[in-house]
């Protein structure tokens, strides 16, 4: 089958709301720091543009698939050592894309229930350097009993060269907003 990428323009009104910290889209955005943070819904060819705001699996969780993609770019003052960019920088981008992931595939039914990250594990495969681009893909592995499990990977454009690889788990919770 033939997939598609459709852009997702975050709702940084909301955000400045409801987060007006938030370090993706504030503390840690603008010159020399994440420069870009693109994100983009994985979706069949001749998907319906209008499902694109809720993806429902319907594979119970039985195969791996690619929820969604993200652009990025990162600049020079995010540094842990001598120009490679800090694991927990790398880090914080994993949780941010599945915490996307995830965002997608929620049903809108019931605005009492966030999802949380319970587990995030990061394997680092080669130095991320300052200033370069890189994408991440977002996988979902599972959903067994409202847990869901996403799989991702920090890697060059072309795919030539992995920088790091990540699990999560999320886990649904009564929101206090």
């Amino acid at each position: 089958m033939n997939r598609v990428y459709v852009k997702i323009n975050p709702p940084i009104v909301e955000l400045r709301r409801f987060w007006p910290s938030h370090a993706i889209y504030e503390t840690l955005s603008g010159e020399n720091l994440i420069e870009r943070f693109n994100v983009y819904r994985c979706m069949e060819q001749n998907e319906p543009l209008s499902s694109h705001q809720q993806f429902h699996p319907t594979n119970n969780g039985l195969r791996k698939y690619e929820v969604l993609l993200v652009d990025i770019k990162v600049g020079t003052k995010l540094n842990g050592n001598h120009g490679i960019i800090h694991g927990g920088i790398i880090s914080l981008l994993f949780d941010e894309a599945m915490g996307w992931a995830r965002g997608i595939m929620t049903h809108p039914n019931d605005p009492t229930v966030i999802y949380v990250t319970a587990n995030l594990t990061v394997n680092f495969r080669a130095p991320f350097m300052e200033g370069s681009e890189a994408v991440i893909r977002v996988y979902h592995e599972s959903t067994v009993n409202g847990k869901v499990r996403f799989s991702a990977v920090l890697e060059a454009h072309d795919g030539g060269l992995v920088y790091a690889e990540a699990g999560g788990l999320f886990l649904p919770t009564k929101s206090k907003l």
